[in-house]
């Protein structure tokens, strides 16, 4: 099993003492960069870590990940959208769990824009009921940009 694996792996099982290595890994294996915070993401929200520290450690490259969002429809570009689909899920259930709404709000909105466009109905369904669950803390901006892609997966397609 390969040390990402490793690290992944005891994070899961709540080892919380292993994140700052898996971050240091991570730094050195850039391509682990997305999967590896979607692990840290599940296993944050699972055991309610804070792991603020770890998204500023990677903002820049977190930052990256808006650059690149419109896949040419492979089988790659189709798993790396899951990925960014799974991450911006999580790090939105991770915000609303820190009362970040705002921030939270954002990211699942990203989700289900990028989950709505690769019709992807069960994640559009958890963003949606979660986006629920919390509508009242969106801004007047989220609130045109969750209708807008609402709007979007209502119209019929050819």
């Amino acid at each position: 099993m390969g040390e990402g694996n490793q690290y992944a792996s005891q994070l899961m099982l709540g080892q919380e003492n292993v994140i700052d290595s898996y971050l240091d890994y991570i730094e050195n294996n850039p391509s682990e960069i997305l999967a590896g915070f979607v692990n840290i993401l599940q296993a944050a929200n699972q055991y309610s870590f804070n792991i603020d520290f770890a998204l500023d450690r990677f903002k820049n490259q977190i930052k990256l990940f808006n650059t690149d969002m419109h896949f040419k429809g492979g089988y790659n570009d189709q798993m790396l959208n899951h990925g960014y689909q799974d991450f911006y899920y999580e790090l939105g259930y991770y915000q609303i769990k820190q009362r970040n709404y705002l921030l939270g709000i954002d990211a699942l909105l990203m989700c289900l824009e990028l989950s709505s466009s690769s019709k992807d109905d069960l994640m559009c369904i958890k963003c949606l009921d979660l986006y629920g669950e919390y509508r009242s803390e969106a801004n007047e901006k989220q609130i045109r940009n969750y209708k807008n892609v609402v709007e979007k997966l209502s119209l019929p397609t050819f």
